[in-house]
């Protein structure tokens, strides 16, 4: 058995004989509905750090004030006073660590297809990651580093900064939650990773580039971002944990981003990461639009679209480009097998240019 790793426990006030009062820890429980045991409300499942031991511990030992003292594994949820255990798979209920835990790999050595699992996987653990709170901002790359680390040793992988070069492309198509702007995040995270700004982030659902075994992307239109290095500096080497900056060196289209998003009728999805100065339009005159892939949704009859980063000058390096934020323009009508989609009407004039993202 594991060591336990996620406890909730009820401390209350008795008096005692010997003294005026004393601090008792008193475990509350009922009895548990079959077939439903819901953790949603526990305190420890909001915080950050969490999340990694809930979901590399192959088994869970829990105490909770509303469903007592519990256990899970990848195959079963049992309670002390529940009169059979529940098979996972067989009941619906509410336990998204047991979920996720079934998800994460098992592999010694890594599979073939280890490499595309995983790099498919990480970024759905990290929308629930970024859905949890963290005391200190500066540890949103330090509090999953363990799941990166085991990530790595399954894979092979190479680490960024919270993405994975093997699947750096779609790595970058994360974009902020619903809720409003984005914070930039305390450290030194580059613009380009999700570790930059606070808050939940979302990747698209179904999203796929055509991945083969080994994570990276088999057949791309010759529009696509080229990227020709990436380079991480480390706090501390190795730890997977937080970093001084980071650089994308690649080749790819810009447009400016007004021209592109505003008034043209495009069918166009955008979000700003953080709030800007003055109006957004406004703001977009001075950023430029960088092509990244066109994808698909992995659904019957779904049309391609074209991702993008939306991009600004720093002003300090030459072409150096901070990321501010992400879309997509769906494209009209499917590719046939001896064509291409007809893009050129969405980047005409368009010349390639080799940049540094920061």
């Amino acid at each position: 058995m594991a060591a336990p790793y996620l406890m909730e426990i009820a401390a209350a006030a008795a008096p005692a004989p010997s003294t005026n009062s004393t601090r008792m820890v008193v475990l509350m429980g009922g009895p548990i509905a079959a077939g439903h045991i819901d953790v949603s409300g526990c305190g420890l499942q909001s915080r950050g750090w969490v999340f990694q031991e809930g979901l590399c511990s192959p088994r869970g030992l829990y105490i909770s004030r509303r469903h007592g003292l519990w256990w899970d594994c990848r195959t079963m949820v049992d309670a002390i006073d529940a009169s059979e255990p529940i098979m996972t798979g067989d009941t619906d209920h509410a336990f998204n660590p047991r979920t996720l835990r079934r998800s994460f790999p098992q592999a010694e050595p890594p599979a073939n297809s280890l490499h595309q699992n995983l790099s498919f996987n990480w970024y759905d653990w990290i929308m629930s990651y970024t859905l949890r709170n963290l005391t200190r901002q500066p540890d949103r790359l330090p509090a999953v580093a363990g799941l990166a680390s085991y990530a790595f040793s399954l894979s092979g992988m190479t680490y960024a900064a919270g993405l994975w070069k093997e699947d750096i492309l779609r790595g970058l198509t994360w974009r902020r939650g619903n809720s409003g702007y984005a914070e930039r995040a305390p450290g030194n995270a580059p613009t380009w990773s999700w570790a930059s700004v606070t808050g939940p982030i979302h990747y698209d659902e179904f999203f796929t580039m055509r991945v083969d075994h080994r994570g990276e992307i088999k057949k791309r239109p010759k529009l696509d971002l080229e990227i020709t290095g990436t380079t991480i500096h480390e706090v501390r080497p190795g730890t997977f944990g937080n970093v001084q900056g980071g650089e994308i060196e690649a080749t790819g289209i810009l447009r400016n981003a007004a021209t592109m998003l505003v008034g043209t009728g495009l069918s166009a999805d955008w979000y700003l990461d953080l709030q800007p100065a003055g109006e957004e339009n406004q703001f977009l005159e001075s950023c430029q639009v960088l092509r990244l892939a066109m994808a698909y949704r992995n659904k019957q009859n779904s049309k391609p679209q074209v991702y993008f980063l939306i991009v600004r000058k720093t002003g300090e390096g030459v072409n150096e480009y901070q990321r501010v934020g992400r879309g997509y323009i769906e494209l009209r009508g499917r590719p046939s097998p001896k064509s291409e989609l007809p893009e050129q009407g969405i980047w005409e004039q368009a010349e390639r240019v080799t940049l540094t993202l920061v």
